[in-house]
């Protein structure tokens, strides 16, 4: 049985589920912008590095997967009643949460992004077998 917040989370989805998918559709019905977005060489969530491609879907699918971090600043929250240390969490196959009533800086491998105030995100490592 779920609770309040999930039964408010699982309607939001609900909601938000066909336009998303619309919104993928007219994606990849754009070749000219998604040939011109791979060519950039901005901060869009991958990165050549060591020549080693680091979108989250690659990254899943390393063998290495299991040993990426996160760790999530709290220095800019409002506690007063705690100091805040930095928590390192494991990246994949981890429930990662903010579960402060502030945006929290997390960092994955020397990139900086911002978890909204009460969230939290599941991602799992991909396993990709082939069969001889």
């Amino acid at each position: 049985m779920l609770n309040e917040r999930e039964l408010a989370a699982d309607q939001r989805h609900q909601e938000v589920k066909p336009l998303l998918l619309i919104a993928h559709e007219a994606l990849l019905a754009a070749i000219d912008l998604l040939n011109f977005v791979g060519k950039l060489n901005g901060d869009f969530g991958s990165s050549m590095k060591c020549g080693v491609e680091e979108s989250f879907i690659e990254l899943g699918r390393v063998w290495q997967a299991p040993m990426y971090e996160i760790t999530l600043n709290f220095n800019q929250c409002s506690v007063i009643d705690q100091f805040r240390e930095p928590r390192v969490l494991p990246l994949f196959n981890n429930l990662v949460a903010n579960e402060t009533g502030d945006d929290v800086e997390a960092e994955i491998l020397d990139r900086t992004y911002i978890l909204p105030r009460e969230s939290c995100f599941f991602m799992l490592t991909l396993i990709v077998a082939s069969i001889l």
